[in-house]
């Protein structure tokens, strides 16, 4: 079922049932299929990306839209690294349990 905050940002802002995770870096509300969440089981796809803007430490982590890499290592841009404005990017609130 999920938090309050869970339900309401599915409800409001997606009108279904959505995936959503806590981003491991800045802590925010994210849908996962807009950020760093399927992917980063990828070995492939997590060593294709420069993780200097991120820090390494990240590697592998469920991250947000605005907070996964900018780039590739061959300089491309991945779409990432800025936030993608589909909603409010709001704090995850673990205190608010059903």
């Amino acid at each position: 079922m999920g938090t309050r905050t869970e339900r309401a940002m599915r409800e409001i802002m997606f009108g279904i049932n959505m995936g959503l995770f806590k981003c491991t870096k800045c802590g925010c509300v994210e849908n996962t299929a807009l950020g760093f969440y399927w992917l980063r089981n990828d070995p492939k796809m997590i060593e294709s990306l420069d993780w200097s803007d991120v820090g390494e430490e990240y590697k592998g982590k469920a991250l947000c839209s605005e907070c996964a890499p900018k780039k590739y290592l061959d300089g491309k841009d991945t779409g990432w690294g800025k936030w993608h404005e589909k909603f409010e990017k709001v704090p995850w609130d673990e205190r608010e349990k059903l």
